[in-house]
């Protein structure tokens, strides 16, 4: 079942006033959901019957289930709301904050209140989603619901691995032509695609951290930080980070030898790879976000198939990185090990966006069948 949003305002054209309007958006309404200000507050608690909040507010405190959301910070206290209409229908239930400043994505990266945002916009859609089935509470536990990422997140290291594996794959491919001229386009190119997996990685680290984040205030608990998830995706941005330096230093100082430091790389990549896949298979065994072997092709496991293909890669990575090392003469035999990697990594990535773009669907389907 689609969501299906009712705004008085956008639906006037099929009734013959506003109260039509409302009264027939509200009938149908699994939930309704209040967006809370000082200004709404006084209105509802001052405002003639006739004006449009107050008659909607009447008509909502008639819904099945209304979902409060703090649009103030003043507001989070329900005490701040006054001993009013309001407070009277709605104290008891359990509100959402998004007083926090919103910010954009970028902003997650220096913001804590950024954070707390954008988790309780998801905390919002899934609360929504859960009164509208109208299942019981004992049927929500039985059935856990899909392990989705924060989307808008989520797509953006999707963005930056997709590119970073991409020009990878084609700084590979070039290695692997019998004369590969241009060097210095090359050099570019490779520390490009590192710093493009660097940050990927590095906002993965994020990621996590957001997980932890549970209402009402949407702070960090230590007990659902993911330890080791995070100290895999710190191992996978610095191994990719320190990728930057061969080039880098190819380009600065052509004469100069930087395969030990490609070495230490490969290495990293491949531990942060392989604690990744550890977390999926062992330590998150059991758990909503675990690996399900017992449905191999089911929704969950998408980047857990994502992971395994990292760890593939950096397996042919490291073998690729240690022939140089060892010798700079065998570069046309580390060239295909390192081309077969960046296509592994980039059907990794590939498991992470279908993931990310089949999301809401399903969440869409776990909850209509809640719903039967």
């Amino acid at each position: 079942m689609a969501w299906t949003f009712f705004f008085d305002e956008w639906e006037m054209q099929h009734y013959s006033n506003t109260d039509d309007a409302m009264v027939s958006g509200l009938r149908h309404a699994f939930v309704a959901v209040v967006f809370m200000t000082r200004r709404y507050i006084d209105t509802v608690e001052t405002g003639a019957v006739s004006e449009n909040c107050v008659a909607e507010f009447n008509l909502v405190a008639r819904s099945p289930d209304v979902i409060p959301v703090v649009m103030e910070p003043e507001l989070r206290s329900v005490g701040a709301w006054g001993l009013n209409k309001v407070y009277t229908h709605l104290s008891g239930k359990q509100m959402v904050d998004l007083s926090s400043d919103a910010g954009c994505v970028s902003r997650m990266l220096v913001s804590d209140a950024a954070q707390r945002w954008f988790s309780a916009v998801d905390a919002l859609e899934l609360r929504i989603r859960q009164e509208a089935a109208q299942a019981s509470w004992e049927l929500h536990q039985q059935r856990f619901s899909p392990f989705i990422p924060h989307r808008d997140l989520m797509s953006s290291i999707v963005t930056w691995l997709a590119f970073g594996t991409v020009l990878l794959f084609i700084s590979a491919f070039w290695k692997c032509l019998p004369s590969n001229s241009g060097e210095d386009d090359l050099n570019v190119l490779t520390a490009l695609s590192a710093v493009l997996l660097s940050l990927g990685f590095g906002l993965l680290v994020l990621w996590h951290l957001q997980r932890a984040r549970i209402p009402p205030d949407f702070g960090i608990s230590l007990t659902l930080l993911p330890q080791v998830a995070m100290l895999a995706s710190a191992l996978q941005s610095i191994g990719a980070f320190l990728l930057v330096v061969h080039p880098i230093g190819k380009l600065t100082n052509p004469g100069g030898s930087f395969t030990s430091i490609n070495l230490v790389a490969a290495y990293v990549l491949l531990g942060g790879h392989c604690l990744a896949l550890s977390d999926a298979l062992v330590f998150s065994q059991g758990l909503p976000n675990g690996f399900n072997p017992a449905r191999l092709l089911c929704f969950n496991n998408l980047p857990h198939f994502a992971t395994g293909g990292f760890f593939l890669g950096s397996i042919l990575l490291a073998p690729a990185e240690h022939l140089v090392y060892l010798n700079s003469e065998v570069k046309s035999r580390a060239a295909p090990l390192r081309l077969i990697c960046s296509v592994v990594w980039v059907a990794g990535v590939t498991a992470y966006a279908v993931w990310v773009a089949a999301s809401p669907r399903q969440l869409r389907r776990h909850f209509d069948r809640l719903m039967v």
